[in-house]
């Protein structure tokens, strides 16, 4: 197998030159990550980039990895507030436009698509790598789901809305990626995006390896965008941007290490990706019986009285950061074609 694509001279996303590699990572126990800096956009990314197969064999140690302990209750929970997500974004669909075509790409178990579809009247489909869920969602959930990728599905339909979160730092081919998400939107069509900022987010890695002590990931983040390299990224494809911030400012003094806030320490026992890949799957899907699924349409922390207090309050009091200082853990941007 081959584990790593070719290293490359210029930087994927503003195609500079002027590049350091100087950070090191492990994803998982066995494979050792170079990451190059970009000092013209500052994109982080792995250098070489993981293969397509190195990927999917890390995903699925990383599906094992957090179904070791986990049992139905958590499922439930964490299902719970994905379909609230969605149920409050149909909201925010509904007074953009009354109908029209959306698509979460990376949709997991697609209950966040749920949410959508139950409470607008628009055209609802996913798009999901892994086989097992591609099949729950359109045989226990009811939506179309396309299983693969970006890249290798071939979309017959252009989309209104797309969804996209926590993904784009998981590609190894990002121009590809975002080429495609540009073909696959209407004019006037929207795409929102959440990812890691990779000038905070990266900071505590950079410190760690520094001290000699280089981390180990166990989430292949290996395009990590700064605010200004997602500004271009959008915009060589054209997209333009609607409304961006960065959010996630508790604990920027201690990944930036001020005040000698967060210094690194050794970490023992750093997981290996053969000894997770190796336990049996700990599938809870089958235990979604149709009388499951309602339970959760209605359970009482979906309601919007719950939604006011726990999600929409909360966002309104968010800090949210001017997205050009680069200070945050998270950009959140919605960009428009």
């Amino acid at each position: 197998m081959e584990k790593f694509l070719e290293i490359q001279s210029s930087c994927p996303i503003c195609h500079s030159r002027d590049l350091t590699t100087n950070l090191e990572l492990r994803y998982w126990r066995e494979n050792v990550l170079h990451f190059s800096d970009c000092a013209q956009c500052r994109a982080t990314f792995a250098n070489p980039m993981p293969s397509d197969e190195l990927i999917s064999q890390g995903n699925t140690a990383l599906v094992r990895y957090y179904q070791k302990d986990k049992d139905f209750t958590q499922e439930f929970r964490e299902a719970r507030q994905a379909y609230l997500k969605g149920k409050i974004l149909a909201r925010r669909l509904r007074r953009w436009k009354k109908k029209g075509k959306f698509l979460e790409i990376g949709c997991y178990q697609g209950f966040f698509a749920l949410g959508v579809k139950d409470h607008c009247d628009w055209e609802v489909e996913t798009l999901e790598i892994a086989a097992p869920l591609a099949q729950f969602i359109r045989g226990s959930l009811g939506i179309p789901c396309h299983q693969g990728t970006l890249e290798t599905v071939p979309l017959e339909k252009k989309y209104d809305f797309v969804a996209c979160y926590d993904l784009i730092e998981h590609i190894n081919r990002p121009r590809d990626f975002l080429v495609n998400l540009a073909k696959i939107l209407n004019e006037g069509g929207r795409v929102e995006i959440l990812t890691p900022n990779t000038i905070q987010d990266f900071a505590f890695n950079r410190r760690a390896y520094a001290a000699g002590w280089p981390p180990t990931i166990v989430l292949n983040h290996i395009m990590n965008f700064s605010p200004q390299a997602l500004e271009l990224a959008l915009k060589q494809v054209g997209l333009k941007i609607h409304r961006w911030h960065c959010f996630g400012v508790r604990h920027v003094l201690k990944d930036f290490g001020f005040f000698g806030m967060g210094k690194p320490t050794p970490v023992k026992n750093n997981p290996s990706m053969q000894e997770f890949m190796v336990l049996p799957e700990n599938s809870l899907l089958e235990q979604w019986t149709p009388q499951k699924i309602q339970e959760l349409r209605t359970h009482p922390k979906v309601s919007w009285g719950y939604a006011l207090l726990k999600e929409i309050l909360p966002k309104l009091f968010r800090l949210r950061v001017p997205a050009r200082l680069g200070i945050g853990h998270e950009i959140y941007c919605l960009a428009e074609k």
